[in-house]
């Protein structure tokens, strides 16, 4: 997966779910950083468009990489996956919650 955002929200949901299928994540340190995560070398990480392109090449040309890169994701996707969910779901009750109590008001 190639996630060159580099202002946008909730990449940390894009990236989980994409580690926890164990497909490779290539990145912007500027991803990471919003995403909040320690993914250390669960994934390939550029900074520059030309980095990027460069270890795209490399992920695409190197079965071993781009199974290492696999292993590590899904690795470390599952291990995030959980606390992902329950954050989600633990956010969807309190929103709902705040917009029942407003509705009663």
């Amino acid at each position: 997966m190639v996630e060159p955002l580099l202002n946008e929200r909730h990449v940390e949901a894009k990236l989980i779910n994409a580690m926890n299928r164990g497909i490779p994540i290539a990145t912007t340190r500027e991803a990471i950083s919003n995403a909040r995560l320690e993914l250390g070398d669960s994934v390939s990480v550029a900074d520059s468009p030309v980095h990027m392109v460069l270890n795209l090449r490399r992920i695409l040309s190197e079965a071993t990489l781009w199974q290492a890169l696999s292993d590590r994701s899904l690795k470390m996707g599952s291990a995030l996956l959980a606390y992902h969910e329950v954050a989600h779901a633990m956010r969807r009750y309190l929103m709902s919650d705040l917009a029942y109590k407003g509705d009663r008001k």
